[in-house]
């Protein structure tokens, strides 16, 4: 039996009651700021086609300024709803993976998403939650969702996402 679990890594919502297809919508504004993800509600599937069993999927509303580990102030909501998450269900592990565009140096844009990533599980830890529970790998450019041939679609690319290993 398929057992499915959904998250809302929205700025206010959490609801493990409905899913929806991930979509496209990612901005970025005139101050470089880019928003990561795309729409407020994922499925994560524990018994699903990833390595450990579970389907990766990108956090929602996590945004970061762009080419930084850093985050903009609008992600805190959005981690605290992870924190949520991760509190609700001890017994859950998850793997953490960034992703960016193909822009510039291939060594930095791995280091920039594994960054990304730990800055992530940083706050998970500093929240509470056991480091032992979250592992991270930082992709770079190698595992792209959409084209790379233009601004919009780079914007896809540059992601950070969970993985439920371990239910």
């Amino acid at each position: 039996m398929r057992t499915s679990l959904l998250l809302v890594v929205s700025v206010l919502v959490l609801n493990l009651a409905r899913a929806q297809e991930p979509g496209s919508g990612v901005s970025t504004s005139r101050s470089g700021r880019v928003k990561i993800s795309t729409k407020p509600i994922f499925e994560a599937s524990l018994t699903g086609s990833g390595s450990n069993g579970g389907a990766s999927n990108p956090l929602q509303s996590i945004q970061f300024v762009q080419s930084k580990a850093e985050f903009l102030p609008g992600a805190e909501p959005a981690l605290d709803q992870l924190v949520a998450f991760m509190r609700d269900k001890p017994t859950v592990e998850i793997e953490l993976t960034g992703h960016t565009d193909n822009q510039g140096d291939f060594d930095e844009n791995v280091r920039l998403s594994k960054k990304r990533v730990d800055l992530v599980k940083d706050y998970l830890v500093k929240n509470g939650i056991a480091a032992k529970r979250i592992s991270t790998r930082g992709y770079g450019p190698i595992r792209p969702i959409a084209s790379n041939k233009s601004e919009a679609t780079r914007q896809l690319n540059r992601r950070v996402e969970m993985t439920v290993t371990k239910q």
